[in-house]
């Protein structure tokens, strides 16, 4: 099964997800990926995957899980990638995609705005790591969706 979180880009969410996603659905984990350089690596991951499907590995179940940020033209990038599916005869049964947009609040926005601007960075941070812990709950609900459906599909 294939396994796609998707958003726009606005946010760490995807590769957090993601990160938990591969490393067993562990949530305590969201934590440890909160220090600073967890979060530049989240970041990193989220900037490599805008307008791209990235493979981030595979969960325990076999699945391959892959991060897509489609900016602003997610009507058009979703189902242009299905249509990919569709071409090699992927059954749409088989792929999962997770949409982490509803999650995404002004924390994640301003932080991810100011993760760009070189001296306002620690203040990226900090945002970014505030706005992970006030949609934790949110976070862990998608995730625990997201392990009911794709456990054992392959």
């Amino acid at each position: 099964m294939y396994v796609i979180y998707h958003g726009t880009g606005r946010s760490i969410v995807g590769s957090l997800a993601t990160k938990i996603h591969i490393n067993g659905f562990n949530h305590n984990q969201v934590n440890q990926l909160l220090d600073d350089n967890g979060i530049y690596n989240l970041y990193s991951i989220e900037r490599q995957a805008i307008g791209r499907l990235v493979f981030l590995g595979i969960d325990e179940n076999k699945n391959q899980v892959f991060l897509l940020n489609t900016a602003s033209a997610e009507t058009i990038i979703i189902p242009a990638l299905l249509s990919v599916f569709e071409l090699h005869k992927v059954d749409k049964k088989n792929v999962y995609l997770v949409d982490t947009t509803p999650i995404v609040d002004s924390y994640f926005v301003l932080g991810n705005l100011f993760m760009g601007i070189s001296f306002l960075r620690s203040v990226g941070v900090r945002l970014l790591t505030a706005g992970a812990r006030r949609q934790h709950s949110k976070i862990i609900s998608i995730l625990d969706r997201t392990r009911i459906m794709t456990a054992n599909k392959n």
